[in-house]
C-alpha cells in the first residue's frame, strides 16, 4: 500500500506564517510511516502530459524522482531536527511566497479583478430576457447548463445568447 501526498497538499499546509507547525502536525502521521508515502507529480504537470499524449495520466501520477526527499522530510519533521531537507523546504518556502506576493496576492488588483468578473456576471444575468425567466423560477440542471454557458460568455467577452 502507497499513500500519495498530493503536490497541492503541500502548497496549502505551507501557505500561513505559521507554516512549519502546520506542516509537522499535518504529516505527523505520515511521518510515522515514510516509506508508505509518495509525493504526486503536479496537477498542471499531469494536464500537460495528457495534452501531449491524447491519454490518461494515471499511470504516471507519482513523481518517482522525489520519493527520497519527501520521505527524507517526514523522517526530518518525526525527529523534529532540521536537517537538509527541513532547511531546502524553509528556502524554497520562503522564495515561494515571496513571488506569490508580487504575482498573486496584490489585494488592490485582485479586488479590481473580482468586482470586473461580478459586474460581468451581473451584466449577462439581468440582462438576457431567458435567464430571467430561468432565475424566476425552480432551477433544473438544464436550467443551470444554460445559467453557467451564459456567464462564461460574458466573462470571455461574448455578450450575444446565440451560440458564434
Amino acid at each position: 500500500m502507497r499513500l500519495i501526498l498530493p503536490d497541492i497538499a503541500m502548497v496549502e499546509m505551507t501557505k500561513s506564517e505559521e507554516w512549519e507547525s502546520t506542516l509537522r502536525a499535518s504529516l505527523r502521521l505520515l511521518a510515522e510511516e515514510p516509506e508508505l508515502v509518495v509525493p504526486s507529480r503536479g496537477v498542471g504537470e499531469l494536464v500537460r502530459l495528457e495534452m501531449e499524449t491524447g491519454s490518461s495520466a494515471a499511470s504516471q501520477l507519482v513523481a518517482p524522482e522525489l520519493v527520497d526527499a519527501l520521505r527524507g522530510l517526514l523522517q526530518e519533521l518525526a525527529s523534529r531536527e532540521d536537517g537538509q531537507y527541513v532547511s531546502y523546504l524553509r528556502a524554497a518556502t520562503d522564495a515561494a511566497k515571496k513571488t506569490a506576493a508580487i504575482q498573486y496576492l496584490d489585494h488592490n488588483r485582485n479586488k479590481a479583478r473580482a468586482l470586473r468578473a461580478h459586474r460581468t456576471i451581473k451584466d449577462v444575468l439581468f440582462s438576457d430576457r431567458k435567464i430571467l425567466n430561468i432565475l424566476a423560477k425552480q432551477h433544473n440542471n438544464g436550467d443551470r447548463t444554460v445559467i453557467r454557458e451564459a456567464i462564461a460568455r460574458g466573462l470571455s467577452g461574448r455578450r450575444s445568447w446565440h451560440r458564434n
